[in-house]
């Protein structure tokens, strides 16, 4: 019964450390100088997720994969500096420190991201 007790406590934590879920409200990952906080977040269609550059370095989120970004529906990283820039889920530019970029996902699905500029730090939203 102990075992089962600290088990079930290890799964709650760890899960609570690593994702989030909410619907409404903000929708905010920190891009911090060991990667993105939480890794894994879940959101709802439609809803909109606020990168928040935390680190001491420029950082670049984006849909995978690193370096095309063109896993998200219609996003590519050929498309920055269009008129279809707007559309994308790429920053398309490294955010400064302090800065922050937003993007709302109006696609369902499983969608993996990374930092173009440091592309060892990945995500899922």
């Amino acid at each position: 019964c102990m075992v089962f007790r600290l088990l079930i406590f290890f799964i709650l934590f760890f899960t609570s450390q690593n994702s989030a879920l909410s619907h409404g409200g903000a929708h905010i990952i920190k891009m911090t100088e060991s990667g993105f906080e939480p890794k894994t977040l879940s959101i709802y269609q439609g809803e909109t997720v606020e990168f928040v550059n935390e680190s001491s370095v420029p950082r670049w989120p984006a849909s995978n994969i690193h370096p095309t970004h063109n896993i998200y529906p219609g996003s590519d990283i050929e498309k920055c500096g269009t008129s279809e820039e707007n559309k994308i889920f790429d920053a398309c530019r490294g955010i400064a420190t302090g800065e922050t970029y937003e993007f709302t996902f109006n696609s369902d699905g499983v969608w993996r991201l990374h930092d173009h500029l440091l592309p060892q730090f990945t995500g899922v939203i």
